[in-house]
């Protein structure tokens, strides 16, 4: 027997050489093939230089994952299986132990969430290579085992190990989705997912949790999943004979939730209980916290009514969880009385309301003006005994910045300072959306906003707190509007100094402006760039900023070659597309062309012509003197129902607006005004006394012209309107939607679409 184990070592020994030493032929045995650096092991091959114990470690594990793969061993033995135990020990032993015993936190004990949680210090990189290059070794080793058909050789608790590291290395996508694959390897192959000498109950729960954050993270943000479901894996665990805990019943709940499907998690609840298990305070907390971003205020009394029923007692989490939800219903008068009760009833300190709970009730009250009492809670939670943090003054400051008090903010910077909290790029970044706003004083959006802009930015700076990409494209934005487009091209160029990528922010900024200067070499340029850019994903936004950019000019055939660039790319036009174009041809007095688009649009499955495209459309035939045409769109609409026979009342305001400007030889646009309060009841109730199916609205000519006359006989200068920069907004442009009623020089005024005031319902 020792004899065996012997020679099993020096095979061992000779593979390791022969893969990654030398070419030499071994004694008595075949060569083993060198490993297969692809794509998905390149993470797995140590450096050549590596002398540590981890390295030597792996390369004896890919020494015997050769031998089994190259068809030297049908099956790995026991000497394999101690080499990649070794190595997997290795990788993730050491950084294992230093994030505790509980491994995240994972644990609820009595009731109770455990106050450990693994959290990965910043600049950790060394931890997130070993991870990869277990992960890689995992997958080498399962794609051995399925080439010859063999049994893995991975423990469970080693996977276990690897896990658990990589799920505490938290705001990596990339560590996740390598745990991930490395977990699937093991759980989705065949009788693997039911088996529970493959994975623990700690694997799961850990993986669950980790693909739970990374799915909210994405849909916080409005963007595409990167990683597997975490209902999936919680499903796959409902099929194991594994015995779940309360920690694997909050992980499942967290599943549900993370991915919007709040009610599910209701079920998972019910399960638990049927099962004998007992929840603990971080389930409920979830699912109070999923209630309220849903704004389900009936689903978060019920939640908090069922865990005082189950005699769940709450901690600091979950006062922190009630207020948020509160506050997302716009139930501030409750969030108040959560927060009074955390404190008045929570015998232990440690179990009262925490700054989270503090912080989410002055983000409520600020943003619904009350700054007064946001700054009473401020001062409250030095009086409870908590202090408050960065996010706290930031969302105070951020309040004082959406009421034009930047002279309050600046007063909150300041006693933030004192109290020795740090500012973060989030607070600086409101500042400077408040100098731009124009709240710091008359001035208007010139050069004396953006010397403020960038003394806000030095500031930054001279704190030690480096710009983020929303600083950078705040301050191209002011630029831009103080016509200094030189500076902007050095702050792009600051940009990639510094590290960062411009985002297609940062692009279609610069592009509306240098399409609408007819600068076509920087056009060229920043379109190229977007091409050549991998991060920046080019979507129809770009190519609706382009086009309304160049219909704007009355660059029609600009426009209409962008459009057949996107189909090109297979990007498919939208609404806003088609929205773009027809106001273009409006514009330049081609109407026939905008009737072509607005039947191409009906056609098109998905589309509908949206209530712009028809106000744009009725208004150019009534100057093109196409009334007839009009009077067929405003006739179907009318047919359509209840909401289209109201819009039809308004498109023949529209078409009467129009003809009359056309008798009045204008030639212009005519925005539309509303008659006086009381024409508009005479009107009404003239309406009222009509049959309900008469075929037309009519509202009495003499008023209506009177509301006209003044206003067809000169071409007054177009005035700064919310609802085209909400248009704006909603097409993907750089715009003033979040800046207010600022006021704009005459010779930089945008001029707005006929439709403008129809932007409002669209959007």
């Amino acid at each position: 027997m020792r004899a065996a184990l012997a020679r099993a070592r020096a095979h061992v020994d000779r593979a390791s050489s022969h893969a990654f030493a030398s070419s030499s032929a071994s004694r008595g045995r075949s060569k083993a093939p060198p490993l297969r650096v692809n794509a998905s092991n390149a993470d797995v091959t140590p450096p050549t230089n590596a002398k540590d114990a981890s390295s030597d470690a792996l390369l004896r594990a890919l020494a015997s994952v050769n031998a089994v793969a190259s068809g030297n061993r049908k099956a790995f033995d026991a000497v394999d299986a101690r080499a990649i135990a070794s190595a997997l020990d290795a990788l993730v032993g050491d950084f294992a132990g230093e994030r505790g015993r509980d491994g995240g936190g994972r644990a609820e004990r009595d009731g109770d969430e455990t106050v450990p949680r693994a959290r990965a210090r910043e600049g950790d990189s060394e931890a997130r290579v070993r991870v990869k290059r277990a992960c890689a070794l995992i997958r080498e080793v399962e794609r051995a085992c399925l080439e010859v058909g063999c049994k893995t050789c991975v423990s469970p608790n080693a996977l276990e190990r690897v896990c658990r590291l990589g799920c505490s290395l938290k705001n990596d996508i990339d560590v996740t989705l390598a745990v991930t694959r490395a977990f699937y390897s093991i759980a989705k192959k065949g009788k693997g997912a039911t088996s529970v000498a493959h994975a623990t109950l700690r694997t799961y729960t850990d993986v669950i949790a980790a693909l739970s954050r990374c799915a909210a993270e994405a849909r916080a943000n409005g963007s595409a999943r990167a990683t597997p479901s975490p209902v999936e894996v919680w499903l796959m665990l409902r099929a194991t004979p594994l015995r779940l805990d309360g920690a694997a019943f909050a992980a499942g709940v967290s599943a549900y939730v993370s991915e919007g499907r709040v009610e599910e998690a209701e079920r998972v609840l019910r399960d638990m209980t049927a099962e004998g298990v007992r929840a603990g305070p971080r389930l409920f907390n979830t699912l109070i916290a999923g209630y309220g971003r849903e704004k389900n205020l009936r689903g978060v009394e019920a939640s908090s009514m069922t865990m005082r029923t189950l005699g769940v007692t709450p901690n600091q989490a979950t006062w922190g969880a009630k207020v948020f939800a509160y506050v997302s219903c716009d139930r501030l008068d409750l969030a108040m009385n959560a927060l009074d009760q955390g404190v008045r009833f929570s015998p232990r300190v440690e179990r009262r309301p925490g700054v989270q709970a503090y912080t989410s009730l002055v983000q409520g009250l600020s943003r619904s003006g009350r700054l007064i009492e946001a700054d009473e809670v401020l001062r409250r939670m030095s009086r409870d005994g908590v202090k408050p943090n960065v996010y706290t003054y930031s969302t105070l400051i951020d309040g004082f910045v959406r009421a034009s008090q930047i002279g309050l903010a600046e007063t909150a910077l300041e006693e933030m300072r004192r109290a020795k909290i740090k500012p973060n790029v989030v607070t600086y970044n409101s500042l400077l959306k408040g100098v731009l706003s124009g709240a710091g004083g008359p001035a208007a959006r010139t050069d004396e906003m953006l010397s403020r802009a960038k003394d806000v930015f030095e500031r930054m700076r001279a704190d030690g707190i480096p710009p983020d990409l929303v600083s950078y494209n705040t301050l191209i934005d002011a630029c831009i509007n103080a016509g200094a487009p030189a500076e902007a091209w050095n702050i792009l160029r600051e940009i990639s100094e510094s590290g960062l990528r411009p985002n297609i922010v940062t692009y279609t900024t610069l592009l509306k402006y240098v399409v609408e200067v007819g600068d076509h070499s920087a056009t060229s340029w920043i379109v190229a760039e977007l091409e050549k850019d991998l991060t920046v994903v080019e979507d129809v936004g770009v190519y609706n900023c382009l086009i309304n950019a160049y219909a704007r000019q009355g660059d029609m055939a600009r426009a209409m070659e962008t459009m057949e660039t996107m189909r090109a790319k297979k990007i498919a036009p939208d609404i806003s597309t088609y929205g773009a174009l027809t106001n273009g041809y409006v514009r330049v007095g081609n109407v026939r062309e905008a009737l072509s688009l607005y039947e191409s649009c009906s056609k098109t499955d998905g589309l509908t012509p949206d209530a712009r495209m028809r106000k744009s459309l009725v208004y150019g035939c009534g100057l093109q003197g196409m009334s007839d045409v009009a009077d067929c769109i405003i006739a179907d609409l009318q047919a359509t129902g209840v909401a289209g026979a109201r819009e039809a009342k308004s498109l023949r305001f529209v078409l009467k607006a129009s003809s009359e400007a056309k008798a009045a030889g204008a030639g212009g646009r005519v925005r539309a005004k509303r008659p006086p309060v009381q024409t508009r009841r005479a009107a009404a109730a003239t309406r009222r006394a009509r049959a309900i199916n008469a075929e037309s609205p009519t509202v009495s000519p003499e008023t209506f012209a009177s509301a006209r006359a003044s206003r067809a006989a000169r071409e007054a200068p177009l005035e700064w309107n919310r609802g085209l920069e909400m248009w704006k907004f909603w097409l993907g442009l750089p715009n003033n939607y979040y800046y207010g009623d600022v006021a704009i020089d005459d010779d930089r005024r945008p001029s707005a679409p006929p439709d403008e005031t129809a932007a409002t319902d669209t959007c």
